[in-house]
Formats: structure tokens, sequence, C-alpha cells
């Protein structure tokens, strides 16, 4: 879980603002992490538990806000 986890707010945080669907993240997790995630469901809940900048856009359309520190 950890790998996942790390691995997609890294590919998210890369390009802040960008559109990405759960295919491209999962499509990259395969890549880097080397396993088939079938859901993108619980990715996105345990990446969102670490980073709450990620953000579901509308369904299978995430991305990365930068939140402002005051």
């Amino acid at each position: 879980m950890k790998d996942r986890t790390i691995e997609t707010i890294y590919f998210l945080r890369r390009e802040p603002n960008k559109l990405f669907t759960s295919k491209e993240i999962l499509d990259h997790l395969k890549k880097e992490v080397g396993y088939q995630f079938n859901n993108f469901a619980p990715v996105f809940r345990d990446a969102q538990a670490v980073e709450p900048g990620i953000t579901q856009i509308r369904r299978g359309y995430y991305m990365y806000k930068p939140m402002n520190k005051q």
C-alpha cells in the first residue's frame, strides 16, 4: 500500500492543476510499482488521506490542487 500511495502522490504533484484520469494513474502505477490495480477507489482514498490536496474533480478525473499556506 505504501508504494502505491507514495507513487500516486508523486505522480499527481509533478503536474499540479493538471487533470488525470484514473486509468492514466493506474497505468503509471503498473509501470512504476509493477502491480496491476483493478480498482482506483482504494488508491485514491489512501493517497487523499496522506495528501488532502488530491481531489476528485468528477467521476474518473483527479488532480492535485496545492493548498495555499498562510
